[in-house]
């Protein structure tokens, strides 16, 4: 049997069209398709900031295609004009491509520029992207300028500033070439605080003195970076005047010649001082000034009082004690025992001498009673006690005796009147009185005399003999 293939004119139409799209399938796309587009570009460093770099750190790029680019037409990026270097990736699949490279001291400083170009699996047209034309990409920059330092001074707010006291503040402030983000300040090895003044690049370290700090002059130290990590070169010394002396210490005082001093009176109104001097940690010497007097006519104690005042401002004081004694009272052996009896040393009694004027009457009268006192004095210390009282005395009783008792009392503690008053130190009288009674009993108190009335009879006078 004889068989025919007949094909009708639909079927056959069919066929043609397949055929016809199955080429179509394997023909090339037009170079002006844009199958492969750009997403994204980023670039980025290994610094603490990532848009900042400096010699030796890690600068990465990455470009994200939407698309494929062809395996013959990997991503290519170029550095500064450097010259073109493969980007990694999966050919034909990948749609993120890196790139990284190590930054050396022959780059130009600024921004990294870059350009970056691909092309399709399919023929397209190659297209480009350039950090320089780009508005929107975070340029990394690139930094290999060391910091540097200037117009670096040191002051104190001391009235003298190349001197700083306990309290005072030490001022470190300089200039830095660039912005810096990282400054150690030490003034004599202390830590000071760091402030900015103006902007970014003049800055200032401050710190107060405290007490303990070594005295002298005050080392300076100060470490620098900049924003990209570039350290400076540490500054030790100022560009301009000098560092800044501390001194945490008053003038050492020296009283010149004895201290306490004990001197007799006389009828001369001037005492002449010896002084004293004074050394500082700074100063090779230090003025002393001194305030004070000492009335020779008038026996008791006096303060001289010296001060000084250091060039920081520091300041100390001392004094001595001057005491003025009645002839006799200080220098005389004293009776070896109450009673009147023992051994002594006989005093001479001062000479009086008139005076050549009338006009010396207060200054003789001054005297005169200095040396009366001195007299009375002189006889209180021979007579020991018992020798010098040979009656009972009372309120109203009167005498030289009555002045002996109040002398007495006085000079043991018993105070008979305030200072400048009757019956006071230097101003006894022959007068018993209430004044007198109340001392005379506190004596009979504590040398446990009954009774107390402060009446002076035989036990008191025995009291006064045993305890001249």
């Amino acid at each position: 049997m004889m068989y025919s293939l007949r094909v009708s004119g639909l079927a056959f139409a069919g066929i043609l069209l397949a055929a016809f799209a199955v080429s179509m399938a394997f023909m090339p796309r037009s170079a002006s398709a844009a199958a492969v587009a750009l997403t994204n570009a980023t670039t980025t460093s290994s610094n603490a900031s990532t848009t900042l770099i400096k010699t030796g750190q890690t600068l990465s790029f990455q470009l994200n295609l939407d698309g494929a680019p062809a395996a013959t037409s990997s991503p290519q990026i170029n550095i500064f004009g450097m010259g073109s270097t493969t980007m990694t990736g999966t050919a034909g699949v990948s749609t993120s491509w890196v790139y990284s490279t190590t930054s050396a001291s022959s780059w130009t400083e600024g921004n990294v520029t870059f350009y970056m170009a691909w092309g399709g699996t399919l023929g397209e047209a190659t297209s480009t992207f350039s950090s320089i034309a780009s508005t929107t990409l975070s340029n990394v920059r690139y930094d290999k300028t060391v910091p540097t330092l200037s117009a670096v001074t040191v002051v104190s707010n001391n009235a003298s500033t190349t001197l700083a006291k306990v309290g005072d503040v030490i001022t470190l402030t300089a200039t830095s070439s660039e912005g810096v983000s990282v400054v150690t300040i030490t003034l004599g090895g202390n830590a000071a605080t760091f402030t900015n003044v103006t902007a970014s690049t003049t800055w200032q370290g401050a710190y107060t003195v405290q007490s303990g700090d070594t005295n002298g002059a005050q080392a300076i130290s100060v470490a620098f970076t900049d924003y990209a990590g570039n350290d400076g070169v540490t500054v030790t010394t100022p560009s301009s005047g000098s560092v800044v002396d501390t001194d945490t210490v008053g003038p050492v005082i020296t009283v010149t010649g004895t201290n306490p001093l004990s001197v007799y009176a006389s009828n001369s109104t001037t005492y002449s001082d010896a002084g004293a001097t004074a050394t500082d940690v700074q100063d090779v010497t230090a003025s002393v000034s001194s305030s004070g007097s000492v009335n020779l006519l008038i026996a008791t104690s006096y303060t001289i009082s010296y001060s000084s005042t250091d060039t920081a401002g520091n300041s100390s004081s001392a004094s001595r004690v001057v005491t003025v004694l009645i002839p006799g009272s200080g220098g005389a052996a004293a009776p070896s025992s109450g009673g009147g009896g023992g051994s002594y040393t006989p005093i001479s009694a001062p000479t009086i001498t008139p005076p050549a004027s009338q006009q010396n009457n207060s200054s003789l009268i001054a005297s005169l009673q200095a040396q009366l006192r001195a007299l009375l004095a002189q006889i209180a210390a021979l007579s020991g006690g018992s020798a010098g009282f040979s009656r009972d005395m009372q309120v109203g009783s009167t005498g030289d005796d009555v002045r002996l008792l109040q002398v007495y009392l006085n000079t043991h503690g018993y105070t008979v009147a305030a200072s400048g008053t009757a019956g006071s130190s230097g101003n006894e009288t022959t007068k018993f009185g209430a004044a007198t009674r109340a001392a005379l009993i506190k004596l009979q108190k504590a040398a446990g005399i009954t009774p107390t009335a402060g009446y002076f009879g035989p036990k008191t006078r025995a009291y006064i003999a045993a305890n001249p």
